[in-house]
């Protein structure tokens, strides 16, 4: 008999010889020979039986359920990448996800988190990271592909199968799997970990969001939502690396005869200390087979490395990426509308932290910068575009703040168009100076908050829109406006009463040969 249905072992064997990127803490021939075994027989005793069942009669009885329990292959732990050995730093938020999500966890009926943030960050390697720092923690642990549903339905069905639930046999229904394994979550007592990794849009998980007091629920994703209290509950944006453990990540990542930390140091401040881009750089340095400091001379713009970048510099056995920095960011601003890409323009031409909201609150302006007028909803769909992030309450003020990370910043200026870099420069200079008051004024105290952003913006005008020659305009640059010679003016005159001296005198140079 076992004879006849030799080939319904077929693919239990492919389906679990070729799981060594799942890094399962059991042995692959135990597994194998198990899965195989399990599969016959239950396809064998199950012959008569239709090949799909409804979900509501998935479990059909109790005893039915408490077989399931008992027969189980545990522990198992099906993670679809292996141990980042290179992986640095985020020893905050692991702290976090241990107090959160274990039992250490202040609210065991709710042990869900989402790791969120923009593209290449470090989100799926530091759930990887708490995944294989628990395996001790977590008897079940399960890495679900969330991108689209047919993903999350496969990833829930073959881990079914893997825990021995359901028969791996021809024709059976992955949703039935799939829902044979909430099933499974809500009942058990065994400690399990459920990881939604990349996910991007949160109605695909209302039906596999099983809720157990021995269970918890890791999400990773660009979309804050998940960290609401329809999700979640709880979560944290994950920012850029601190630059001790950037400096760490490139200098391991380099030949020892390379390594060099102050010029280690430049190139991970220039890239805005993210993941993805010292990958990148590093990536770069090694096919020059240059020194970091020759490096530096040549890549001295995060421009330069973006449109340098390639999958190849991203990719390795150790943290996976099917993206180049400039197809990572890309997909975020194609889906803005104009007057969205009309805001951020605005926000590339800021310095990247504490961009006050209140620089937009101007009806009077809102003639001249229709984008104004519609502030609340752009500045939700760029936040949700993972474009800028509000900022933490360590920088509470009278209103919000925002940062955009350096590396968007860059790409969204390569993106503008010569007439794109006008009329942010020009609305930016607005802006600006409506903020910037003179030393009359109550507000004058808070023009502090406006130095760098005037600072960035004249740096972006002298890089990109001043002519070489300034006694001959070329029709293609606008000059000066008066709103910047104006904001130069009153800048330099606040810094000067803050007791800036040098910065002042330069800026009422710069104000006065613009004009």
């Amino acid at each position: 008999m076992v004879e006849r249905y030799r080939r319904l072992h077929i693919p239990a064997l492919a389906e679990f010889s070729d799981s060594t990127l799942h890094e399962t803490t059991n042995s692959y021939e135990d597994l194998t020979e198990a899965a195989a075994a399990h599969s016959g027989f239950e396809t064998i005793s199950r012959m008569e039986r239709p090949t799909s069942t409804p979900a509501s009669h998935v479990v059909s009885s109790a005893q039915e359920l408490q077989s399931q329990q008992n027969a189980v292959n545990l522990p198992l732990y099906k993670i679809d990448f292996p141990e980042n050995t290179s992986f640095v730093g985020r020893s905050d938020i692991l702290e976090e996800l241990d107090q959160t999500l274990t039992e250490l966890a202040a609210r065991p009926e709710n042990r869900a988190y989402a790791i969120y943030g923009i593209p290449g960050i470090g989100k799926t390697q530091t759930a990887l990271k708490f995944a294989y720092n628990h395996k001790q923690t977590f008897k079940s642990i399960l890495w679900a592909s969330a991108e689209t549903k047919y993903k999350l339905i496969q990833s829930l069905s073959e881990y079914a199968v893997l825990l021995g639930i359901v028969p791996n046999q021809a024709g059976r229904d992955p949703h039935n799997d799939a829902e044979r394994l909430m099933q499974w979550y809500k009942t058990t007592d065994t400690p399990w970990l459920l990881i939604f990794d990349n996910a991007v849009d949160p109605t695909l998980f209302l039906d596999y969001w099983p809720r157990n007091k021995r269970g918890a629920i890791l999400v990773t994703t660009q979309l804050r939502i998940f960290a609401t209290e329809d999700y979640c509950g709880q979560g944290k944006e994950l920012l850029q690396l601190d630059e001790a453990s950037a400096i760490q990540f490139l200098q391991s990542s380099v030949p020892d005869s390379l390594r060099n930390t102050e010029a280690a140091r430049a190139i991970v401040q220039r890239v805005g200390c993210l993941p993805v881009a010292i990958k990148t750089s590093v990536g770069l340095i090694r096919e020059a087979g240059c020194s970091l400091d020759d490096y530096n001379k040549e890549w001295n713009d995060p421009r330069t490395i973006i449109d340098r970048s390639d999958v190849k510099y991203a990719d390795s056995r150790d943290a996976r990426y099917n993206k180049g920095l400039r197809d990572l960011f890309a997909k975020s601003l194609q889906n803005l509308d104009l007057d969205a890409r009309a805001l951020v323009n605005v926000f590339s031409l800021m310095d990247d932290e504490h961009i006050p909201e209140e620089m937009l609150r101007n009806d009077l302006l809102a003639v001249q910068l229709p984008f104004l007028k519609h502030r609340a909803r752009l500045i939700r769909d760029l936040i949700e575009s993972c474009l800028i992030g509000p900022e933490t309450e360590a920088h509470r003020s009278s209103s919000r703040r925002f940062h955009i990370h350096r590396m968007i910043r860059a790409f969204v200026q390569m993106e503008m168009k010569l007439n794109d870099r006008k009329s942010a420069y020009e609305s930016a200079s607005l802006l600006l100076n409506a903020r910037v008051v003179t030393g009359g004024d109550p507000k004058f105290a808070g023009n502090k908050s406006y130095f760098q952003h005037v600072q960035a913006l004249w740096e972006y005008y002298q890089r990109e829109l001043a002519p070489d020659d300034p006694t001959k305009v070329d029709n293609k640059f606008p000059v000066a406006t008066p709103a910047l010679v104006q904001l130069l003016r009153k800048t330099s005159w606040s810094v000067f009463s803050h007791q800036h001296t040098e910065k002042a005198m330069t800026l009422t140079f710069q104000g006065g040969a613009i004009e």
